[in-house]
């Protein structure tokens, strides 16, 4: 029975020890299970925050990187330079305001100097390491940054998640662009997302440094988190992390990831005592329960209850952390989706519908939605990552790529999905999200095209760009700079390479560069003061037009052009306008200009030493502070009639100046701007007195030949009055009438000696006068228009050529007027050919001078000894200057034709008013003493003047002329025949590039002035010069030129004669002629004997330039023939040149 009870007990003991055993057992797996379970209910939960966290993120990241793409955008448009306006502030504000709640945008140097901000917020100040974590980033697309700022007296933590550099069109950094929100507004964010136990951290993964913080994470993390285990693991490439971390002031799950692509660290964390708290208590709880005795059944029951009510709450807590994941995809922006991967199904977020267009229930699960609705371009590489991610290539896969709308659009989004593996690697799932990012690409579209705008601009510009490195010494004064960069057009300039600039400082590259460059740019660099200047490189041995300015602190750059050619002209037109200068001041003629006001701009030496006085005395004051108040008001009215008119008038007027009675023939002609508006009167005066004085004593001496004569005649009357009374004397009264008569006759022939002596003697002073005017004046002046027409052409400032223009438009004013006054005083064609010719040019002359139309008829007629010629063609030109002053007509014929009875017969006829003849009065104020003296002097050479005329008929009159020595000629033209002694014709292997030139010109003040003007056109080469025709010739027969510029009127053999003879013999060369004279008659002279054309020398440089040029261009175009052997042979030149 013991023996049954022992056996008993030990069952007992054994049924109690099992019974505690399985109890035990059940009571661990059922701890064990609450456990599981609150760290799976705390892992969604965890994960749940992440995402909404994440979706914050994104979003500002996001708004604030399009901000960052406008402010670049701004940059490029307003320049570095101008970031300090207060627009600019302005433009960033409207920026930064859709960015979250106290946002700001900042603009800084490569030095960390704030160059512009959106608010008000004093700039972060950089410490020791900040500043190198700041030029760290300069070399980064995108990173982020941690300043500090004061805002009142309070330091405010600025979280900057984003910053961009802004390049220069060179490509080189020149300012970094950041944006950020405050670090407590983030923290504010974070905290009413009702995120309770639990604690969020923000941390840079460059190096762990912590961004933005929730008060409760200072207790669990540390500020660094670099040592903890899932760093190195993200920073390795992982996307996320999930797992327990031992910190240093608590054990903490952690769910950490990387957010975008700006490597920035998000952490959500859970202390361990709010993991397991609630499964703490049940563990006391079931302990107390291990402790009482229980039976069997109510211990098993107690577990069978308590597993039903865990799996209870097991579905509670699962149906709640759905929810919540529920609500989070509701609650974020970006679009999320969740692919089966062997089920080829996809869930998509209804926000990822709505990105797309689509309702609710508009798209299906099949992942074809997806793949359908990928851009054609954009699709292979798409599919690309998502294999490379599916063959774990890639640690996560994050794509940009096109997608399409239901309407048919595309947008830009940026995706981003990690995959789930199962045990054998194969992926079973992978979740991802997208953000729309169609406004940053479009942003990001707009600053490349205005970075490839900025790039062209710079390879483009004909200007030279630079930018430097100021270098400095200790003490901080500049000693050198470095070059950084150099455009296209600065090596063209210089003739430096970019490859051999780059990174080296000037005294390297030359070594003589002068101190006033690198002080001068060193002041800029330094102070920030932009400078403008000119000035001369000794070393490149060229001058430039700099301007530079400070785009950073000790930088500095420089744009510039080489003006080496304009300040060449600049020397080469202040010698010419010495030289002109020197030309009018040694003329004896006054020349001067005045204003409106009357007051001398401008007086020649001749009129200073007229007045007693310098030429810097007489500028700015009136006439009438040199000469009588009565003779000032004359000259101004004459001005007056000179604005009136608008053009040139020839005046004589009338001044006493020391002492003396001046009589000036002047020519006046307004000077107009570039508009065309009169500014000045100018003039040129010639003292005539003397000529004055020499016709007053010709005109008394004709009265005192009238009164001789008119005694003689009284002496006569009595004579016969006594012959008639005294019969008986008549014989002694014969004798003493012979006497009187052989008196009479002798006295006539002196008197007609006289007449033309008086004549050609007047003549001859004319020729003298022109002569100086044609050989000296015209000479210097034509030359001088040349050199600076020739200026003109390499001028590229536009102020410099004005001014050499209206030099070059008075000059040519100057030649004009000289040039008429010269023909005026003798008419070249009057001594060169007949009285027909000088009648022609009369007739040309009146109607371009006076408007005065003159209808010639001239039939063939005897040559006139010289005298008489002079006295008929101005006996004509005063009938004519009748007609016009009195006549009130606009025309007059004149007609040249045989007498009958031998001599010739001119008779001037008008159908003006008409005057009575029996009353014209020598002495009175119509001047009849014009007729007068003309009747005078013809009637001493044999001839007379009839005049018939009558109020209202008309005038007209004849002159009876006797031919006098009168000898027939024949045209030049018909004694020129071919010329010898041809070379043979140039061949196109002959000639060169240059064109070959010879100058003919009797001047050699004019034929050396061509030659140096021709001789700055490269193209040009000077093959000889010849004094005369007959020099021309030979010279062109030895060196045969391209082109020969020919003077006509020379000594010898002169320019026409020269060229027919040239041109039969070498009808290749071409010939210019050129003369003083504007007369059509030269003109067609010098085309009918072979001339290719005709300027005068009062033409442009440019103009005559053109005038070879075209030569050549017709030589390319015609077929060239070889000369006649014949034509050789019959040269004739031996008698035309001993002509």
């Amino acid at each position: 029975m013991r023996q049954g009870k022992t056996r008993l007990r030990k069952i007992l003991w054994g049924a109690l020890f099992i019974q505690l055993l399985v109890l035990v057992i059940a009571f661990g797996i059922w701890t064990w299970l609450d456990f599981a379970e609150a760290e799976q209910e705390a892992r969604k939960e965890v994960e749940a925050s992440s995402l909404l966290l994440e979706e914050h993120v994104l979003r500002s990241l996001s708004a604030i990187d399009g901000a960052l793409l406008q402010t670049a955008d701004l940059v490029h448009e307003i320049g570095l330079k101008e970031l300090h306006l207060e627009t600019t502030w302005k433009r960033l504000k409207s920026i930064a305001k859709p960015l979250p709640r106290s946002s700001t945008i900042f603009i800084y140097g490569l030095n960390g100097d704030t160059m512009a901000a959106s608010t008000s917020h004093p700039a972060p100040v950089f410490n020791a390491s900040d500043r190198e974590y700041f030029q760290h980033i300069v070399a980064r697309t995108s990173d982020h940054y941690i300043g500090k700022a004061l805002k009142g007296q309070t330091v405010h933590q600025f979280f900057f998640p984003v910053a961009r550099p802004i390049k220069a069109a060179d490509g080189q950094v020149q300012a970094v662009v950041q944006a950020g929100v405050e670090v407590d507004y983030i923290a504010d964010l974070f905290a009413k997302a009702g995120l309770k136990g639990k604690a969020f951290g923000l941390y840079r993964m460059s190096d762990g440094a912590l961004v933005s913080r929730h008060p409760m994470t200072e207790q669990l993390l540390d500020e660094s988190i670099a040592s903890l285990p899932f760093f190195s693991a993200l920073s390795a490439g992982t996307s996320h992390w999930s797992g327990w971390v031992n910190a240093k002031k608590a054990r903490q799950l952690v769910k950490a990831l990387r957010v975008s692509e700006v490597s920035l660290l998000l952490t959500v964390s859970m202390p361990y005592e709010k993991v397991f708290g609630h499964a703490y208590d049940r563990l006391l709880w079931r302990g107390g329960g291990l402790l009482t005795a229980v039976g069997i059944l109510i211990t098993f029951g107690a577990m069978f209850s308590k597993s039903i009510s865990r799996e209870e709450q097991s579905q509670n807590a699962l149906r709640d952390a759905n929810e919540r994941y529920e609500l989070v995809l509701k609650g974020v922006q970006s679009g999320i989706w969740d692919w089966e991967v062997p089920r080829r199904k996809v869930s998509f977020s209804p926000v990822w519908k709505t990105m797309r267009g689509y309702g609710e229930k508009e798209i299906s699960n099949n992942e074809e939605e997806w793949s359908r609705s990928i851009h054609p371009e954009d699709a292979p590489r798409v599919m690309a990552a998502v294999q490379a991610h599916f063959e774990g290539n890639t640690p996560v896969f994050n794509e940009e790529y096109r997608v399409q709308r239901k309407d048919g659009s595309w947008m830009w989004i940026t995706d981003r999905g990690i995959a789930k593996r199962d045990a054998t690697g194969s992926v079973v799932r992978m979740a991802g999200s997208e953000i729309d990012i169609t406004d940053r690409k479009a942003a990001e579209l707009v600053l490349h095209e205005s970075e490839q705008r900025y790039r062209t601009l710079f390879d483009s510009m004909t200007e030279g760009f630079a930018l430097h490195e100021i270098v400095i010494d200790e003490r901080g004064k500049p000693l050198d700079y470095r070059f950084l960069d150099v455009n296209p057009a600065f090596e063209r300039l210089t003739g430096l390479k970019r490859a051999d600039l780059l990174g080296k400082r000037v005294l390297e590259v030359l070594p003589g560069t002068e101190t006033y460059w690198i002080d001068s740019y060193g002041r800029v660099a330094l102070t920030g003061e932009p400078v403008h200047f000119e000035n001369y490189s000794a070393n490149l041995d060229r001058w430039f037009a700099v301007y530079a300015y400070r785009p950073a602190p000790r930088q500095f750059a420089v744009v510039f052009s080489e003006i080496t050619s304009r300040k060449q002209a600049e020397e080469e037109l202040t010698a010419a306008h010495r030289q002109i200068q020197s030309i009018i001041d040694n003329t004896p003629d006054l020349v001067y200009a005045l204003d409106l006001e009357e007051r001398f701009i401008m007086a020649n030496a001749a009129i200073a030493a007229l007045l007693n006085s310098t030429q810097e005395q007489v500028i700015g004051k009136k006439r009438h502070e040199f000469m009588p108040k009565e003779d000032a008001e004359w000259h101004e009215s004459n001005d007056r009639l000179v604005i009136e008119a608008g053009r040139m008038q020839e005046l004589e007027e009338y001044s006493q100046l020391k002492g003396r009675s001046i009589t000036w023939l002047t020519k006046k002609f307004p000077l107009r701007d570039e508009q065309g508006r009169i500014y000045a009167i100018a003039g040129i005066s010639a003292d005539i007195s003397d000529r004055k004085r020499a016709e007053e004593a010709l005109r008394q001496l004709n009265e005192t030949l009238e009164q001789r004569v008119a005694e003689r005649t009284s002496e006569l009357v009595h004579t016969v009055e006594a012959l008639q009374g005294e019969i008986e004397q008549r014989l002694r009264a014969e004798h003493e009438l012979n006497l009187a008569n052989e008196q009479l006759s002798e006295r006539a022939g002196q008197l007609r000696r006289l007449a033309g002596q008086l004549t050609m003697t007047e003549q001859a002073e004319r020729k003298r006068i022109s002569k100086i005017l044609h050989d000296g004046l015209q000479q210097h002046l034509v030359l001088a228009k040349l050199q600076i027409g020739g200026l003109a052409e390499r001028i590229d400032n536009i102020e410099l050529k004005q001014e050499t223009d209206e030099i070059e438009k008075m000059l040519a004013d100057s030649v004009n007027m000289s040039r008429s006054l010269s023909a005026e005083l003798s008419p070249p064609v009057l001594f060169e050919g007949s009285l027909s010719d000088g009648l022609g040019w009369l007739a040309r002359w009146m109607r371009s001078k006076h408007c005065f139309g003159v209808d010639l008829s001239i039939e063939a007629v005897p040559q006139l000894r010289e005298d008489v010629k002079v006295l008929v063609f101005e006996s004509v030109r005063e009938l004519l200057f009748n007609a016009l002053k009195h006549a009130q007509t606009s025309s007059a014929r004149v007609s040249l034709e045989r007498a009958d009875g031998g001599g010739l017969r001119l008779i001037v006829s008008d159908e003006g008013v008409g005057f009575d003849p029996n009353g014209l009065n020598p002495a009175g104020p119509d001047g009849g003493f014009g007729l007068f003296s003309i009747h005078e002097r013809i009637s001493l050479f044999g001839g007379r003047l009839e005049i018939e005329s009558a109020p209202g008929e008309g005038s007209r009159f004849t002159l009876n002329v006797p031919y006098c020595q009168a000898v027939f000629v024949s045209s030049p033209a018909d004694d020129v025949g071919a010329l010898p002694g041809s070379s043979p014709k140039r061949t196109v292997e002959d000639e060169s590039n240059s064109i070959r030139l010879l100058l003919v010109d009797d001047h050699t003040l004019f034929r050396n002035g061509v030659a140096r003007m021709l001789k700055n056109e490269p193209r040009f080469e000077i093959a000889g010069e010849a004094l005369d025709g007959q020099e021309a010739f030979k010279l062109a027969q030895k060196l045969k030129p391209d082109v020969i510029l020919m003077d006509i009127s020379m000594p010898g053999m002169n320019g026409i004669d020269a060229t027919r003879a040239i041109h039969q013999e070498h009808p290749e060369i071409f010939i210019i002629g050129l003369s003083m004279h504007n007369d059509p008659a030269n003109e067609m002279a010098m085309r009918e004997a072979g001339a290719a054309d005709f300027k005068t020398k009062g033409c442009t440089a440019s103009e005559l330039i053109a005038a070879i040029e075209n030569c050549i261009k017709k030589r390319q175009s015609v077929t060239k023939e070889k000369p006649s052997q014949e034509n050789v042979a019959q040269s004739p030149f031996v008698e035309i040149s001993g002509k």
